[in-house]
């Protein structure tokens, strides 16, 4: 399996050779490809079909960069591109199974604005035995580097579709892709440099019906070849640095099924051929409808006369489009800010409700302080009287051991007399003494009460003074955050004035631009006329 991998990736040689292999770093591309493949994924027993899983891996880990941080073999966070254990079940991929090959092949990749970034992985063109309406669109994101040399070079390729539209991408378009199935290649609006490839023929691309090129960096001459391909529909030359001029039609086939032909804002010098002209849809003799080149190249060509004219009127509607869109953008701006006024109202209602809150908390802690300190001056109350029990007794003990030393008499019977009453006296000490004690146990076990409610009064005071703590931090953090949400506002004010303010500019540029279109319709009903 891992061979496999390193065989799409091209690393067995490298790893002959003492080079750096890319599945001994864990967070390269391949290698995360390779371990979700082994720890996650399901991969194919058929090694085609392991080889394609294994490339529309290597593209998804590479161009979304997702997981980079983490360890094969630790578990993995789900995402919504690898959210199953096989790539056709992706965001942005599809597959159909194959009755003739007996295998499940990738039919499409479709990941416009997704935010890619980085350069193509060379492991795409193991991407390409596929055998249905084949997509393979990439446009609509900040890819850069170069294409990789290897499409359509290792087997015979079906594309249908191949777009990197809207991109970064810089280099030149490679040769030899031999996408011989291909009906449109969209390489527009990129920073591609050098000429366009010779090799875009008949022979190498006999079903081609749209080729996209503009706006980019491309020089040189346009290619005749390209004007011997029997089933092109449209080319879109402008915006490069192209020179010399368009060149004639030469083939019948195509002077019948060509379309459109965008050239302007380039660097051509040679006049618009007659033929090309010839092939305007209104002279029966094509079906070409635009022809779009700079004026100086023009001549007498009716057809990209009009389609200057048709040019300008574009401009003008794009501009009352762009009126439009802007016009939405400050309702969905104002919605905006009516939502956020709405939203400030709410959170200044949850403010006003925590502040009452906390007013109440703190009446409730100052009554509880109030009872805290009654019980306290309870406490000492009752400690004063216990220890004028403790003196009382101590004095009785005393005056009980006082009663106690004999009485020594002269005669018997006065002995007698003090002998008993020595007894009833000291039975009444010690009765005396008994209630004493009771009543002293009962105090002590009352102290020990007020000692335990004191105990837990301390307790809830404490609880109470941590509480009160934490209402004044979260007092503090309701300012702050109320601070926070007055900047906000103050925010929301400004852009609702830096909104208005560009309201009334774009009402300026709507009047001018109606001035613009009435003007242009009257030339144009002028030179209709």
């Amino acid at each position: 399996m891992l061979n496999a991998a390193k065989y799409v990736s091209g690393t067995t040689e490298r790893s002959g050779e003492g080079g750096d292999d890319p599945f001994d770093n864990f967070t390269s591309p391949q290698s995360l490809a390779f371990h979700w493949m082994y720890f996650e994924g399901n991969p194919s027993h058929n090694i085609l079909e392991f080889f394609e899983q294994y490339a529309v891996a290597v593209v998804f880990f590479s161009l979304t960069g997702i997981r980079q941080s983490s360890l094969p073999g630790n578990s993995l966070p789900q995402d919504d591109f690898t959210a199953t254990s096989q790539p056709c079940g992706w965001s942005g991929v599809r597959c159909a199974y194959n009755y003739t090959s007996n295998m499940t092949h990738v039919t499409e990749i479709k990941l416009p604005m997704r935010g890619l970034k980085g350069p193509i992985p060379k492991e795409i063109g193991f991407i390409d035995n596929l055998n249905l309406a084949e997509h393979i669109y990439l446009g609509q994101n900040y890819l850069n580097g170069t294409l990789p040399s290897n499409i359509g070079t290792n087997r015979p390729n079906n594309w249908r579709f191949f777009s990197v539209y809207d991109n970064k991408l810089t280099g030149s378009i490679p040769l030899n892709m031999r996408l011989r199935n291909a009906y449109q290649l969209d390489f527009s609006h990129n920073q591609f440099e050098g000429e366009i490839p010779s090799d875009i023929n008949e022979e190498n691309y006999s079903k081609l019906r749209m080729l996209y090129v503009c706006h980019n960096h491309l020089n040189g001459r346009i290619p005749s070849s390209l004007m011997e391909m029997k089933k092109m529909k449209v080319f879109y030359f402008n915006d490069n640095m192209l020179a010399g001029g368009i060149p004639e039609v030469g083939d019948a086939e195509l002077a019948r099924n060509l379309i459109t032909i965008r050239a302007q804002h380039n660097q051509l010098s040679d006049p618009v051929p007659n033929g090309l002209c010839d092939l305007d849809v209104n002279k029966k003799y094509g079906e070409l409808i635009e022809l779009s080149v700079d004026c100086a190249i023009c001549n007498e060509c009716d057809l990209c006369k009009s389609s200057r004219i048709n040019d300008r009127n574009n401009a003008l509607r794009s501009e009352l489009t762009t009126l439009e869109l802007l016009r939405s953008e400050e309702e969905e701006a104002k919605a905006i800010i009516t939502a956020e006024e709405k939203s400030t109202r709410e959170v200044r209602g949850q403010l006003l409700t925590a502040v009452r809150s906390r007013h109440g908390l703190e009446l409730e802690c100052l009554r509880m302080k109030e009872e805290t300190s009654n019980i306290e001056e309870a406490t000492a109350v009752l400690r004063s009287g216990i220890d004028d029990i403790h003196q009382q007794t101590r004095q009785l003990q005393q005056k009980f051991d006082e009663e106690q030393v004999p009485i020594y008499a002269s005669h018997d019977v006065t002995t007698k007399l003090y002998t008993m009453k020595s007894e009833a006296t000291l039975e009444r000490a010690q009765t005396k003494k008994r209630r004493r004690e009771e009543k002293l146990s009962y105090l002590s076990d009352m102290t020990k009460r007020q000692h335990e409610e004191t105990k837990n009064m301390r307790e809830e005071h404490e609880r109470l003074r941590e509480n009160i703590q934490a209402l004044d931090e979260l007092e503090e953090e309701e300012d702050e955050d109320l601070v926070t949400l007055n900047m906000q506002i103050k925010s929301v004010l400004e852009r609702k004035k830096a909104l208005r303010s560009s309201l009334t500019e774009v009402k300026e540029l709507l009047q001018n631009a109606r001035e613009h279109c009435d003007s242009w319709e009257s030339r144009c009903v002028e030179a209709s006329k």
